[in-house]
């Protein structure tokens, strides 16, 4: 603090912090991966994503929600995308929402301040 100033120094460095190694770094609920246990009401997330996650975030492997989607009229799915440099461990965290109608993806970069 700055006596007399009325203002606060503070002082940020990116965060050095391995997330995909730590335990915890997903939410509770996103406990299924994509494609491998998708139930039968749920394909429709797959024909959405099947042929344009790969070419989108190859490498990823993503996680979704362990309730039901057939019903849903979008799918969350996060997962870590792994940073071109080999010498950064560092990598982002994604965040993919699929929406059923219009067949649409959206792919957030989720940073965490």
């Amino acid at each position: 603090r700055l006596v007399g100033r009325r203002f606060d120094v503070q002082s940020w460095a990116p965060d050095q912090r391995v997330y995909q190694d730590l335990n915890g770094c997903f939410p509770e609920d996103f406990s299924r991966t994509f494609t491998i246990s998708l139930r039968q009401g749920e394909r429709w997330i797959n024909d959405i994503l099947n042929d344009k996650i790969g070419k989108l975030l190859p490498n990823v492997t993503l996680k979704m929600r362990s309730a039901d989607q057939a019903m849903n009229p979008f799918a969350e799915m996060i997962g870590f995308f792994p940073n071109p440099d080999p010498t950064v461990k560092a990598h982002t965290m994604k965040e993919v929402v699929v929406f059923r109608y219009p067949p649409t993806i959206h792919i957030y970069d989720i940073h965490e301040y």
